[in-house]
Formats: C-alpha cells, sequence, structure tokens
C-alpha cells in the first residue's frame, strides 16, 4: 500500500512540473478548463472557499 500511495505521489508530482506556464511575459493566459482539488490531512474542502480572501497570487 505504502508503495501505490509513493507511485501516485510522484506521478501527481511530475504531472505537475510538466502543467508550468511557457510562453512571452506579455501573453494573456486563459483560464483552466478543469482545476483539480486535493484534500490535505485535518483540511476540509469547505476551507477552500472559507479562506478564499487570505489566498495569494503567487502561492505565498
Amino acid at each position: 500500500m505504502h508503495r501505490f500511495f509513493s507511485i501516485v505521489f510522484a506521478v501527481l508530482f511530475f504531472s505537475s512540473l510538466s502543467a508550468q506556464p511557457s510562453g512571452t511575459p506579455g501573453e494573456t493566459l486563459q483560464r483552466p478548463k478543469l482545476v483539480v482539488g486535493i484534500v490535505v490531512d485535518q483540511m476540509r474542502w469547505d476551507f477552500l472557499y472559507r479562506y478564499y480572501d487570505r489566498y495569494a497570487a503567487n502561492g505565498g
């Protein structure tokens, strides 16, 4: 079971690296067609909406 989660984590990690935007800085970005939410231990899904105003554009 531990190996399964390690493989899933590795696939998600490396697929997120390929999802980084590329292009010129002046280029306008389109909104994504799909956003996937991952629930972290002790973090309920509704916290995404409850604390939305505290999110930063750069992730900080």
